[in-house]
């Protein structure tokens, strides 16, 4: 089988998790297709897949499908109530690019592949159907519809033109999902150039595994990110689309859950990772720092993903630089005192990307330990040896209680640690302690004995109060937003 093949094959990971099929299959055409799915064991792997939870959720969140009973072992309970699934291949160079996704007699998934229209039109006619199609002209068909698109409003504004349609955010890929499907669909791709990948671009299965390898791909991301200037930032805030051509590579649409909404059908936008994130801010910051802190002042832009970004490069800056900033101690009344603490300037700068490298990063007190992958947990830096800094525009920002354990013994099991919630002006007076959280995201009621030993702060960062020369120093060592051996090894970190 071919690797296109494969590929086509397992889009049924999403569909036989997902959905119900209709039992009444051509049973010439339903042998052929068992036939084939057991005359390859990988396409057995694939179609007996059961990890992609984000993507599934998704889709039964979002009620895409009739009613039915999904479980992992696929037996229905009626099978009667299944639904068939077509779907539109844009990979395939031939015309008969049409695949359905079905079950058999057994309640078993089975897969017909390239078929033409005229084979699958009888399906497109049942309403129990359902037609998933990636942005191409859609005729009018009985069968429910789902448009899978980029955020380019061009391919899909006369599709939401129909009074039955509706618009749903679909996450990007988790880690783990990522994880599952590359050793399946992209052996060739190594999990450290996939966990690479990831770390630029976020979940994005086309630009961290199918072309994973094609580096003129690779160099085309790499060229959009400095075109995201500081007012198509600004302008992005509230808009259901990134406001510029192929900006929708490096800004991803990130469902939100918001009252009163379905699930969904809310998002916000964030840069794709830290990677891309700190790109954009230091390049604005060469010419218009004082335009950043200005549109910082704004609630809007400030208390957004994008906005938050820019307001996390300007702390990072500024704590480097060092100086005398105001904290609140967070107690459970909300009474903590207030003081003043002293940052010496200037700090060397040190890149971590795991919290195993806090041990072994300079032990020289006051380094300032950034970390660069986007999925470090709980700290945004650190200032050896009992200093944490968590930059948040968000009144919550519960730590994990296991992950700020592992970085206490990382930094050798200091008798007091102090943890920083860094917030802007219009967030300090009402910031209040925070929750520690177990593994299963639940408030823990029993703190570990490395957390005791954490006091929590809020530190003001007062915008307004700062000066353009207040970020910046002399010293060689602190001049580029990021260093180490990524900086040395791509150019856009030049």
């Amino acid at each position: 089988m071919s690797q296109q093949s494969v590929q086509d094959q397992a889009m049924g990971i999403i569909m036989e998790t997902t959905f119900d099929a209709d039992p009444a299959i051509n049973k010439e055409i339903k042998k052929k297709a068992i036939s084939s799915i057991n005359s390859d064991d990988r396409a057995k792997q694939i179609i007996n897949l059961h990890k992609l939870d984000g993507v599934v959720d998704f889709f039964k969140s979002s009620q895409l499908q009739p009613q039915q009973q999904v479980s992992s072992n696929l037996q229905r309970a009626e099978p009667s109530a299944q639904a068939t699934i077509v779907v539109r291949s844009y990979h395939s160079d031939t015309k008969d690019a049409y695949y359905v996704y079905t079950y058999d007699q057994h309640v078993k998934p089975v897969v017909l592949r390239t078929l033409s229209h005229s084979d699958v039109l009888p399906h497109l006619k049942d309403k129990k159907t359902f037609y998933l199609v990636d942005s191409l002209d859609v005729s009018n068909h009985a069968a429910k519809t789902i448009v899978v698109s980029s955020p380019d409003p061009s391919k899909y504004k006369e599709f939401l033109k129909d009074a039955d349609s509706t618009r749903r955010y679909l996450p990007p890929w988790k880690k783990r999902e990522l994880d599952t499907v590359r050793p399946l669909l992209y052996p060739s791709v190594t999990q450290v150039e996939l966990d690479q990948l990831w770390n630029k671009w976020g979940g994005i299965p086309r630009f961290v595994l199918e072309k994973a390898h094609d580096q003129e791909f690779q160099r085309t991301l790499d060229q959009v990110i400095p075109t995201l200037d500081l007012d198509l930032c600004v302008k992005s805030v509230g808009q259901e689309d990134p406001q510029a051509p192929g900006s929708h590579k490096v800004i991803q649409i990130i469902p939100r859950d918001v009252p009163g909404f379905a699930k969904y059908s809310q998002m916000e936008l964030r840069f794709s990772s830290k990677y891309v994130a700190r790109i954009v801010v230091r390049e604005t910051e060469k010419l218009h720092m004082d335009r950043i802190t200005k549109e910082l002042t704004v609630p809007r832009f400030l208390h957004s993903p994008l906005g938050g970004s820019f307001f996390e490069g300007v702390v990072h800056r500024k704590l480097q630089v060092g100086g005398t900033f105001k904290r609140r101690l967070l107690n459970n009344n909300n009474t903590g005192k207030e003081s003043d603490v002293v940052i010496p300037k200037p700090l060397p700068s040190v890149d971590i990307k795991s919290i195993n490298d806090i041990s072994k990063a300079s032990s020289a007190t006051g380094a300032y330990l950034l970390p660069t992958y986007s999925n470090f947990p709980v700290v945004d830096s650190l200032i050896k040896p009992t200093q944490l800094f968590q930059v948040t525009v968000s009144s919550t920002h519960p730590p994990l209680m296991q992950e700020l354990s592992n970085i206490v013994d990382q930094l050798g099991n200091p008798p007091n640690v102090d943890l920083y919630f860094v917030v802007p002006e219009d967030m300090y007076s009402d910031f209040k302690q925070q929750n520690y959280l177990t593994t299963a995201k639940k408030a823990a009621t029993k703190l570990s004995k490395q957390v005791q030993t954490v006091t929590q702060y809020v530190l003001l960062f007062p915008l307004l109060l700062f000066s353009f020369s207040d970020f910046f120093v002399t010293n060689k060592i602190n001049t580029p937003f990021i260093r180490g051996r990524e900086a040395e090894s791509d150019p856009m970190l030049q």
